[in-house]
């Protein structure tokens, strides 16, 4: 089949009285699944120079060829012309039944202009297919796994990847972007999967929870730490997420010692954010994690920095429950100064702080001990201060 005969088939076929779109495009199907390599190139390169609205499965017809024989894309160069060609079409037209197809070829064929083509067409036609996001997501996290293996990606995909997504904005890519805004990439790609992060839909609370549960402990310090500048989530929000993740650190099997100081990296930060925005709901959790480092320390002061910022959330939790245990904590430390032990003073002077905060009256004994004990004038001052302030 020569050009000029494939021009006379194709103008035969559209211009016929007897012809229909629907017979038309019948003979174009036909003739194209006849032709050889070069012929069907030319004819659609013909048929794509008129009005094409109907001839979508023409053009899909065109990207199975390709998929079919996607092992000869090297050595039949014109098979990646025909698979161009079509793709652009299916575009224009925004042929929606094709989008699995042009799936599979961005798995066959991997150079960059053919996957950035079908992601720009596959963002256009397949919005909301959860499916498709989902098999995106898949391999966007295998780049991630193969970049965190010294591995090095083609980053223009990778980017073109995360500009669809996130033009998608289904929940299905939540994890994906996540992980690949923590997977190492240089910045504009890191950049580029913040912004794609944050343009998925949804309830994005639960999905952060959902994450948390089921991630590993980097992913899940990830999630913590990146709800914590996430504008979308209101403060209560965040405040839940930071809850559910000190639950998680506290109640998780580490299964070993990198798990382990991750696991505390997250209380650390949990317990922040929790005491900041004053969430007197976890008080529960704060004193779980404050009981861990006291118990931790089998006998000694627990690290000076992470007892003092628990102390401070207690304080600002306004409950009764948190007065009692710095109570407590104070009546432990009073009983080691009055035996004549060292006592660390930034460590008595947030208690005392954040028993004034509490201003709970379960604190009067302790704090009124406080002045007949070898304790220096500061702390004398502070408890004799906090004292005026219980109701």
């Amino acid at each position: 089949m020569n050009r000029l005969y494939i021009f006379i088939f194709i103008v035969l076929a559209f211009h016929t009285t007897a012809q229909t779109p629907e017979t038309g495009l019948t003979e174009l199907q036909r003739a194209f699944g006849f032709a050889r390599p070069d012929d069907k190139y030319a004819l659609l390169r013909e048929a794509s120079a008129g009005d094409i609205e109907w001839m979508g499965p023409l053009f899909h017809d065109a990207v199975t060829y390709v998929v079919d024989n996607g092992d000869l894309l090297e050595t039949i160069p014109v098979l990646r012309k025909i698979a161009l060609l079509a793709v652009r079409c299916i575009d224009t037209i925004q042929y929606k039944p094709a989008k699995y197809t042009l799936w599979k070829l961005f798995l066959i064929d991997e150079t960059r202009q053919m996957r950035v083509i079908i992601l720009d067409t596959i963002s256009d036609i397949a919005k909301r297919d959860v499916q498709l996001v989902r098999n995106m997501a898949d391999w966007l996290d295998r780049r991630n796994n193969e970049t965190l293996a010294g591995k090095k990606p083609d980053l223009h995909v990778i980017k073109a990847m995360l500009e669809v997504l996130g033009n998608m904005g289904d929940p299905a890519a939540f994890g994906a972007l996540l992980r690949t805004m923590n997977a190492g990439y240089i910045a504009p790609v890191a950049k580029t999967a913040e912004r794609a992060f944050f343009m998925i839909r949804g309830d994005t609370t639960q999905m952060y929870l959902d994450f948390i549960l089921e991630g590993s402990f980097p992913e899940k310090k990830a999630a913590l730490l990146i709800s914590r500048k996430d504008e979308n989530l209101s403060v209560p929000a965040q405040c839940k997420i930071a809850e559910f993740s000190l639950d998680v650190a506290l109640h998780s099997v580490q299964k070993d010692a990198d798990d382990a100081s991750i696991a505390s990296g997250i209380r650390r930060i949990a317990v922040e954010v929790l005491g900041k925005a004053r969430w007197s709901s976890a008080t529960g959790l704060v004193i779980e994690h404050f009981n861990n480092l006291v118990a931790s320390s089998n006998g000694r002061t627990p690290m000076e920095s992470d007892l003092i910022d628990t102390i401070r959330a207690l304080g600002n939790m306004k409950t009764h429950e948190a007065a009692k245990r710095l109570t407590l904590y104070l009546e432990f430390i009073n009983s080691l100064t009055e035996s004549g032990k060292p006592y660390d003073l930034q460590i008595v002077l947030a208690l005392i702080a954040g028993l004034a905060n509490l201003g709970d009256k379960v604190a009067a004994s302790a704090l009124l001990a406080v002045g007949h004990m070898d304790y220096s004038l500061t702390i004398k001052n502070a408890a004799k201060d906090a004292m005026k302030k219980l109701d």
